[in-house]
């Protein structure tokens, strides 16, 4: 009998791109940044023009509520697009 190892790739483990967990977790990295980003951005900005301008704290508020506008505006954009993709990919399963 012959005992040599035959190559036999192993199943697909690894979860493709596309799975739903992989999507969920690119959602979340993006959702994240999308929060995080105008928070740090504006509200350090805002303190730094306040120490540099002495009108500590007002620019720092205004600069803390110019990221949660922004915020707002990038979610809502974020989640009606991404009910707009779920509408069409039930759509063309119909």
């Amino acid at each position: 009998m012959d005992k040599r190892l035959i190559y036999r790739p192993l199943p697909n483990s690894s979860p493709s791109p596309r799975s739903p967990v992989w999507s969920a977790l690119g959602l979340a990295w993006e959702l994240g940044y999308l929060i995080i980003i105008p928070l740090i951005v504006f509200g350090l900005g805002g303190r730094g023009l306040d120490q540099w301008l002495g009108t500590s704290p007002w620019l720092f508020l205004s600069g803390m509520v110019l990221a949660v506008v922004l915020t707002t505006i990038f979610l809502i954009r974020k989640f009606s697009q991404l009910l707009r993709q779920m509408e069409d990919s039930t759509k063309g399963k119909s």
